[in-house]
């Protein structure tokens, strides 16, 4: 059973439409408090292997098993304390993490820069963490990952590698031919589309749902 933190979240929600589609349980956590948000609930809110609820303790009426994989992906002003699921791993998205903030359940995952459907954004470039970033600075044609390539390059580890368990950091990059990754923890995310067109197909999403955005 997985349960999203933050479902409608532009990254969460990406979370939970790859989980659904690859048959799986989702239970969403989340307030819908927003247009946007509002929104992205109709995409999945018929599904039938989706529960949507809006306080964590509901977590506890709507769990049938005892274990869980929990995605945290909701800013730290907008966590939710989560109840005891029984055995849980916990992998967290929030930007802010303290240095000594460490759980024994908890894998905290270093975001790289991502992009997708969705995403805050105008005609020229996104804005992510806080930042606005341009499509054609050097930045973000060195660094972006699409959206979908990082979750499943992260579930795909999560499901089938034990290593990720015994480390409380993942650190996730966009390959690059000419650095070497060392460091314990991280994954490398290759494109699955070029770049160029993959931005082509995002500026027509863009212009068909840009008041959701």
């Amino acid at each position: 059973m997985y349960v999203v933190s933050g479902s409608f979240h532009w990254i969460g929600f990406h979370i939970v439409q790859y989980l659904l589609a690859t048959g799986q349980e989702v239970i969403g956590l989340d307030i819908i408090d927003t247009d946007k948000k509002d929104n992205l609930s109709m995409f999945v809110g018929r599904n039938s292997s989706f529960t949507h609820v809006e306080h964590s303790d509901d977590l506890l009426h709507n769990s049938k098993q005892s274990d869980y994989i929990v995605f945290e992906v909701a800013e730290d002003k907008e966590r939710f304390s989560l109840p005891e699921l029984g055995n849980k791993k916990v992998y967290n998205f929030c930007t802010t993490r303290k240095e000594n903030e460490v759980l024994d359940d908890t894998c905290y995952v270093k975001l790289p820069l991502l992009y997708g459907e969705w995403i805050p954004r105008d005609y020229d470039g996104i804005f992510f963490q806080d930042e606005y970033i341009r499509f054609d600075s050097t930045r973000f044609q060195r660094e972006a990952v699409y959206i979908s390539d990082f979750i499943e390059s992260l579930l795909q580890v999560i499901a089938t590698s034990d290593r990720v368990l015994g480390t409380n950091l993942l650190i996730i990059k966009r390959k690059n031919e000419r650095e070497e990754y060392k460091e314990k923890g991280t994954i490398v995310v290759d494109e699955s589309k070029p770049m160029e067109k993959r931005l082509a197909e995002l500026d027509d999403h863009y212009e068909l749902y840009k008041d959701f955005y």
